[in-house]
């Protein structure tokens, strides 16, 4: 996940060259509209922060410590318990509807049910509280909240390309100097969360309280263009993203070695993210795909929909805490 944030940087800036023109990867884009992209790209860079990590062996490795980043849940807690009687009617809540879907025998629908009756209590959202506190003249305010939608955008459809899970409010961290989004934990991809106990079927994180946070358009607005950005960016490299996950079919996931269907796995890994590359978003039954090849807003409309419905997030486990 970092190698793709880090290729994502080079080439949104045009770093490396580009192997498919707009006009080929989608009907959508002609030559006028590329130029015209490339110099707002110019104009609004757009970089993701990433850290150096170095494995020793299969097992360990050294990550970089960023300091001074403030995990989702600390802030949103925080933001729920402003008061005493809040704090309490927060806990009480969140212990409400932890203890109601703990069981692991609980079936999805009663999952989705029991949700739906204690959501109300974390409403409204108050993410958008911290953003207001934190920076105190308009515009860093305004520049805090764009980078913070702009930056969700990015680790959202890397994330997706990748099949990345476990996105839980621990793992998505904001840098208070910037309001930038930092995410950890990158052990969870190629869909694994697909084989939980309690399964997750969410292509990314996006909650109220980041839809909240990113303003009166909320995921219409920033956040959608520039998902529709990012993956334009990997449609055009795309041969070099995939490239990236390639290696993994000589190279196993330390995972996988103890599987006796090893070979089987990371082929299907590798081809739903390359499938994902060309806009086809269904899974695969074997190699032959499912579903039409989607242009790139009807493939962001498509993760879109499937991170906020409700029946998705409703179905996770409780630890990954849907309600904030």
């Amino acid at each position: 996940m970092l190698a793709y944030c880090n290729l994502f940087n080079r080439s949104y800036r045009g770093e490396m060259p580009s192997l498919e023109p707009m006009k080929k990867v989608d009907d959508g884009y002609d030559s006028h509209r590329e130029l015209k992209i490339w110099a707002r790209r110019r104009q609004q860079p757009l970089i993701v922060k990433t850290y150096f990590a170095v494995a020793l062996n299969d097992t360990f490795g050294i990550i970089e410590w960023l300091p001074g980043l403030l995990s989702l849940k600390s802030i949103a807690e925080k933001q729920y318990s402003k008061t005493k009687c809040r704090e309490r009617q927060f806990n009480l809540a969140k212990n409400a509807f932890i203890n109601s879907v703990r069981p692991s025998h609980i079936n999805r629908e009663k999952r989705v049910e029991r949700f739906l009756q204690h959501f109300q209590n974390f409403r409204p959202p108050v993410l958008q509280n911290w953003f207001q506190e934190h920076y105190v003249d308009p515009y860093s305010w305004y520049q805090a909240r764009r980078n913070f939608t702009r930056t969700s955008a990015v680790f959202s459809i890397l994330g997706y390309i990748l099949g990345l899970g476990d996105r839980h409010t621990d793992n998505v961290m904001i840098d208070p100097q910037t309001g930038q989004m930092v995410q950890v934990d990158f052990n969870c991809l190629f869909n694994h969360g697909e084989e939980f106990l309690v399964v997750e079927l969410i292509p990314f994180r996006l909650t109220h309280n980041m839809i909240s946070a990113m303003g009166t358009n909320g995921q219409e607005g920033l956040f959608r263009t520039t998902c529709e950005d990012v993956l334009l960016t990997c449609r055009q490299f795309r041969e070099i993203f995939a490239h990236r996950v390639q290696i993994f079919l000589e190279d196993k996931f330390f995972d996988w070695i103890r599987c006796s269907n090893r070979v089987e796995i990371a082929e299907k890994s590798v081809f739903n993210v390359e499938a994902r590359l060309f806009g086809i978003t269904e899974r695969n039954i074997g190699k032959i795909s499912r579903g039409n090849i989607l242009s790139i807003a009807g493939q962001v409309e498509h993760v879109i929909k499937q991170a906020t419905d409700v029946n998705n997030l409703g179905a996770l486990y409780h630890g990954w805490a849907a309600y904030i």
